[in-house]
């Protein structure tokens, strides 16, 4: 920040302890212990050319893409960790079902085959019926078959 500083003072030389002070409208205050002074801070008045808006221009529009692509980024490793927690938990629930339909495995098949047994057995007592009212049918139906073809 460019300044210039006017002072009027008049010094004397065996005088050695100064105090300075600013005060709220940029005067500067110099005090030694026989003499008082008063200077003016003046700032030099900033321009911003064309091509310096541009530059800051650029600038802001720089940080505001960076701004974005942190944002992008944050976000897109908060889905990340998301994602990754999800999979973890159906993972874990696809064990827990796993070793529950496995834990039953052995139950059904022991059920199935008590099935499969059951239905071997019927079928064989099915076959016995049907062997037997067959052969009651053909002891009473042969004659007449016979009979028929014989005439």
């Amino acid at each position: 920040m460019g300044a210039t500083l006017s002072v009027d003072s008049r010094q004397r030389q065996e005088e050695k302890s100064i105090t300075i002070s600013i005060s709220k409208y940029n005067f500067i205050h110099v005090t030694n212990k026989s003499e008082f002074c008063t200077a003016a801070l003046y700032e030099k008045p900033r321009y911003v050319t064309k091509q310096a808006a541009k530059i800051m221009d650029q600038d802001g529009k720089l940080d505001l893409l960076i701004r974005k692509m942190e944002e992008a980024e944050r976000k897109h490793t908060e889905s990340e960790k998301r994602r990754e927690i999800s999979e973890e938990k159906s993972r874990s629930e696809f064990l827990a079902l796993k070793l529950a339909v496995e834990s039953r495995n052995p139950e059904v098949v022991k059920r199935v085959e008590d099935l499969h047994k059951s239905v071997v057995e019927l079928q064989e007592k099915v076959e016995k019926l049907q062997s037997a009212t067959l052969f009651s049918a053909h002891e009473r139906q042969p004659l007449r078959l016979w009979h028929q073809f014989l005439q």
